[in-house]
């Protein structure tokens, strides 16, 4: 049985794939994490700045009138969703770039059917002869 391996170019090849759609991917997860910052971020800012130092407290913090809370955990779960899409977004992409070579190869190794051996070339044995019609002879 004979294998074909991998070069180093189709290696190359197939790795800058992976590395384009992980980008993309880290794009679209970047975005995520960057609004959940910023959300998180500027009501932090402004919180921080709008507040005399002597009042800065914990409940004050988390109040109402401080920082709102549904600011606060809109951008922890953009952020942890933005995250998730980096983390997987890579991962498949690695996996469909791997599985589609893997299949690509798969059918390109496949060769045709070499044609039948030639008839006088045939020792069959008790007389039997091989004929080319798709008749059967009972």
């Amino acid at each position: 049985m004979v294998f074909n391996l991998v070069g180093w170019g189709r290696s190359f090849v197939l790795a800058f794939k992976v590395l384009v759609y992980s980008i993309l991917w880290y794009i679209i997860g970047g975005i995520l994490v960057g609004i959940g910052v910023y959300l998180g971020g500027s009501e932090i800012i402004h919180y921080l700045q709008n507040t005399d130092i002597s009042q800065l407290s914990i409940s004050g913090f988390l109040s109402g009138s401080g920082l709102s809370i549904f600011s606060l955990i809109t951008s922890v779960l953009l952020i942890i969703i933005g995250s998730i899409i980096i983390g997987l977004g890579a991962t498949a992409s690695l996996i469909k770039v791997t599985s589609d070579a893997s299949l690509e190869d798969i059918y390109r190794g496949r060769r045709p059917l070499p044609p039948p051996p030639r008839e006088d070339r045939l020792n069959l044995p008790f007389g039997f002869k091989v004929t080319s019609t798709d008749e059967n002879e009972y």
